[in-house]
């Protein structure tokens, strides 16, 4: 079960209605970065960790995404999200692909520039730590405008790298606005084994209302289980909104 991922589920069914303004007619996932879509970036990472079965969770209208995907040379199921009621629900729809075994669970709008494979770098966290884990980055004063006010966990030193999650806090509205100097962030990549599954499940009865967000999934996991986060080396970037999609594609554009 703590083997590293065989499995990668990308959600990308959402409409990412914030970079409408910047290009209404493409999807997110289709953002120009350097000479690839942003969807490049998240395959790569898969590419990078031997994923030997990506899961790609879609809209109906998000065709141009399917077709990208038909042109990738890897092992791809594209399952389709019909009604869009929330990442929880989205990542749901991968269980009768993965079965019982471990997975890595990657949001395509974050956009991770390491030196080393940074779902590479996960999996083997999840392995070694025998423990569900969440990749962490830094912000700090130059990048926090480019994060959406999400990912915001309390934490627990273990050592340099590595940090038990304690608790983590609910979305909110405008950017990311640091607590402390250098505070890291969860930035949308983790590995789990199949419980979250179950988790998902027991989850969804406990809903009163509104969209089905990976929150909840997340603050039982941390109760039930326990997380680790971990801290990667390298940059991310938030490209879901136009600053940090501006950020990611200046620094491509100068060479990564």
């Amino acid at each position: 079960m703590f083997d590293p991922p065989q499995y990668l589920v990308i959600p990308a069914a959402g409409l990412g209605t914030r970079m409408k303004t910047v290009y209404p007619w493409l999807p997110k996932e289709m953002l120009p970065l350097g000479p690839h879509p942003a969807l490049h970036y998240a395959l790569q990472q898969a590419r990078e960790a031997r994923i030997a079965h990506v899961i790609v969770i879609l809209n109906r209208g998000k065709q141009i995404v399917r077709r990208y995907l038909e042109e990738q040379e890897m092992r791809i199921t594209i399952c389709y999200q019909n009604a869009l009621t929330g990442e929880a629900d989205a990542i749901a729809l991968a269980e009768s692909v993965i079965g019982d075994n471990s997975l890595a669970i990657l949001y395509p709008d974050n956009i991770f520039l390491t030196t080393t494979g940074a779902l590479k770098t996960l999996g083997q966290a999840y392995a070694e730590r025998r423990s569900d884990v969440v990749a962490l980055t830094r912000v700090t004063e130059a990048n926090e405008s480019g994060f959406s006010n999400s990912g915001r966990v309390d934490l627990e030193s273990v050592d340099e790298f590595t940090f038990r999650v304690l608790s983590g806090l609910p979305k909110g509205a405008g950017h990311f606005q640091r607590r402390y100097d250098s505070e890291l962030r969860a930035c949308g990549m983790m590995v789990t084994g199949p419980h979250i599954f179950d988790i998902i499940q027991r989850s969804r009865a406990d809903l009163k209302h509104g969209e089905f967000t990976d929150e909840p999934i997340r603050d039982r996991l941390i109760r039930e289980r326990g997380l680790l986060g971990i801290h990667l080396p390298g940059s991310v970037f938030d490209v879901g909104n136009p600053v940090g999609y501006r950020l990611c594609a200046r620094r491509l554009s100068n060479g990564f």
